[in-house]
């Protein structure tokens, strides 16, 4: 899936532990989003939420495996499919959204470093890394 690596190069940012949800990262106003702190903490939001989906396409992926194998695979991994990545789809658009905010307030790196949460969002980074490197075939 190479929209993943879109939002690796896009917006440094992902994965979940806790869940977090679509409706979440919809919510994200980035009109509201005025400095590069607020602009990482969204940027975790969307991780976490990418991460999840990726972990479980994985697991989608490898459940049809199975179901290949015992001839059972049919509608339904297919709509499990296409509803994770309609979900894809949303976190993508709010990526671009938030690479233009990360533009207009001309975030550096450098200035990451400075914000609260900033080891949250290097892990999050770097388990996203792991997931867009199993899902690139997709």
């Amino acid at each position: 899936m190479k929209n993943l690596l879109y939002l690796l190069l896009v917006l440094p940012l992902f994965f979940s532990c806790g869940g977090t949800s679509i409706s979440e990262v919809e919510s994200i106003d980035v009109d509201k989003i005025s400095n590069t702190c607020e602009w990482l903490d969204a940027q975790i939001i969307l991780f976490e939420a990418a991460i999840a989906i990726g972990e479980e396409i994985i697991s989608l992926e490898k459940k049809q495996g199975r179901e290949k194998a015992s001839n059972l695979m049919g509608e339904d991994w297919q709509k499990e499919m296409h509803d994770l990545l309609d979900k894809y789809k949303i976190i993508q658009s709010k990526a671009r959204e938030l690479d233009g905010v990360r533009n207009k307030l001309k975030i550096r790196d450098s200035k990451l470093l400075k914000c609260p949460n900033i080891e949250k969002y290097d892990e999050l980074k770097d388990r996203f890394i792991d997931i867009d490197m199993a899902t690139s075939y997709l």
